[in-house]
């Protein structure tokens, strides 16, 4: 046999060997993929490094490593796979797009912005690139950008509701409220909320003149106490007004101006003639910034109750805080800032900090030996009726952006609210004010993650007020 024909017998054999090794790396990305598309994120990354092993110069197995730790919450190991898999296939506008997200997700948000338009350069027709960039943009304070991009991804892909949904909460975050809760409505078109079904007809505002009307709650506490000011307008329509709500808020919401029965949700209350969810009420009634009902306070401590006042200092300035929302809202790492940000208040003559911080956040008192200079009352709180007692006798509150806020705005309490560089859609861009409560003040981030920058402007605004506290 010849020299020529054993060369070609062993890259003939070489080859196959490697056809065999692709086979059997592309098989492990099969399990893999099943895995990952059912749910079994832990089983799909086991199979996904396999594949890599095998082949690790497929930038499809990187990439879709990337999207499973980052399911994860592994940012740092997707950020590694996306960035090697982008050196393998570096036009690639999905690899762009997954590594822009990641970015964004750990707040980079300039290299993520680079990197999301990158994506739209190599794929000027892709919806999901155009849609991502609009939220980087968003989350940079440049709103009004975004919402033209997700105009251009929308007319792309006109049946995809996500792009839809952060158009409407775009509109919502510029002021254009009537044209943002039309479309907020689109939520229910969403697959991860659930749609009420019941043979009774939703509410549009019609006349409720011998009809029983149910209004419920659909998202978090702060959200049901915000639009519960509607409530009072709905009473006008007539009718038996019943509200179903989670079991912290039933006593508290029993006093709203309007309401005539509170159920808990957990009941199976079906004796009602129309029925509508909390916040679709400023649709019906389609609210402008100009008609926000301005009724504060519409929600009140209960008079029967009495709180241990022997708690309060009586001759200090007695401020409530909450440094943490719910660990379930998809934001909740942007908008809490932890405890530590609060402790240079204390170097405040005449202050007495007052903790109202509840759920597992609440640890970080104890974690830091904090309470020998911090009250905790948050330990005394089993409702939202509780902290309402609570909240009538301090003299501020001072809290990110959570539940307490709303509920010490709907009482017209002194609350200042200290919100991310990117702030939920209902405390708009760049004001100090908020319309929908006449007693809360709203400090910023002037920065992305920058929350000194935040406690700077509240230290200053805290030195003048409690002197003036002082000489009063």
């Amino acid at each position: 046999m010849e020299n020529s024909e054993r060369l070609e017998i062993g890259l003939r054999q070489q080859s196959i060997r490697l056809a065999l090794r692709y086979q059997k790396a592309e098989k492990n990305f099969q399990i893999a993929l099943r895995a990952h598309q059912t749910g079994n994120i832990n089983r799909a990354v086991k199979y996904y490094l396999k594949a890599i092993k095998i082949n690790p110069q497929n930038p499809k197995y990187l990439n879709n490593m990337g999207v499973a730790y980052r399911a994860l919450g592994q940012s740092i190991a997707s950020l590694a796979c996306y960035y090697r898999s982008l050196s393998l296939a570096p036009r690639n506008s999905g690899i762009l797009t997954n590594l822009g997200n990641a970015l964004r997700e750990i707040g980079d948000l300039e290299k993520a912005k680079l990197f999301h338009e990158k994506s739209v350069l190599m794929d000027p027709g892709n919806a999901d690139a155009i849609y991502n960039l609009g939220l980087t943009l968003r989350d940079l304070g440049r709103p009004k950008e975004a919402l033209g991009l997700f105009d251009k991804s929308r007319a792309l892909d006109p049946k995809n509701s996500e792009y839809e949904w952060d158009r409407a909460l775009t509109l919502l975050l510029l002021g254009y409220l009537k044209e943002g809760f039309t479309e907020y409505e689109c939520r229910w078109r969403l697959e991860r909320n659930k749609v009420r079904r019941s043979d009774k007809p939703l509410w549009d505002g019609s006349s409720l003149e011998g009809k029983t009307i149910l209004i419920y709650q659909e998202q978090g506490f702060g959200d049901t106490i915000q639009f519960s000011r509607y409530i009072e307008k709905v009473g006008k329509a007539g009718g038996t007004v019943v509200i179903e709500v989670a079991s912290p808020l039933l006593e508290l919401m029993s006093g709203v101006k309007g309401v005539d029965l509170v159920v808990d949700r957990n009941e199976d209350f079906t004796d009602f003639d129309y029925h509508i969810p909390m916040l679709s009420l400023p649709y019906v009634f389609a609210t402008e910034l100009s008609t926000i009902p301005k009724n504060t306070p519409y929600i009140f401590a209960q008079k029967e109750r009495k709180y241990d006042l022997t708690k309060l200092s009586k001759n200090l300035f007695n401020i409530g805080f909450a440094w943490a929302g719910s660990p379930t809202h998809q934001n909740d790492k942007e908008r809490s800032c932890g405890i530590l940000p609060f402790i240079s208040t204390l170097e405040l003559p005449s202050v007495s900090l007052y903790s109202l911080q509840t759920g597992a956040a609440a640890q970080e008192l104890s974690k830091h030996n904090l309470k020998d200079f911090i009250i905790d009352l948050g330990s005394d709180l089993k409702s939202f009726a509780d902290t309402a007692l609570i909240v009538q006798e301090l003299d501020l509150i001072i809290t990110v952006d959570t539940a307490l806020a709303h509920l010490a705005g709907a009482m017209c309490k002194p609350v200042w609210v200290l919100l991310p560089y990117a702030p939920d859609w209902r405390w708009m861009l760049e004001k100090e004010d908020s319309p929908w409560y006449e007693s809360m003040r709203l400090f910023r981030q002037p920065a992305p993650s920058d929350w000194d920058g935040a406690f700077c402007s509240i230290r200053k605004a805290l030195w003048k007020k409690v002197h003036q506290h002082i000489e009063l």
